[in-house]
């Protein structure tokens, strides 16, 4: 039996991941994690321009683990 939604707490946690695409044009940034998981970074969870991030480069994911799924809700470069 599934839980009911209003009990479920979303669940933030932070990962380090890679960027593997950019595509300002299309407001999206794709990362892969440790884990090899692909993740799509939207505009609006960026902390920084789209045009900031670079192929290759490091980024730091907040993922909120919701019941059925999980999302970025945050990604930002780590600091210099």
């Amino acid at each position: 039996m599934l839980a009911d939604p209003v009990d479920f707490k979303v669940q933030l946690s932070t990962i380090q991941a890679t960027v593997l695409e950019v595509l300002p044009q299309s407001g999206l940034v794709y990362a892969v994690d440790g884990a090899n998981r692909t993740w799509a970074v939207t505009r609006k969870a960026s902390a920084v321009p789209l045009t900031a991030y670079q192929e290759g480069s490091p980024c730091v994911l907040t993922i909120a683990r919701h019941r059925d799924f999980s999302l970025v809700e945050r990604c930002e470069l780590p600091h210099s």
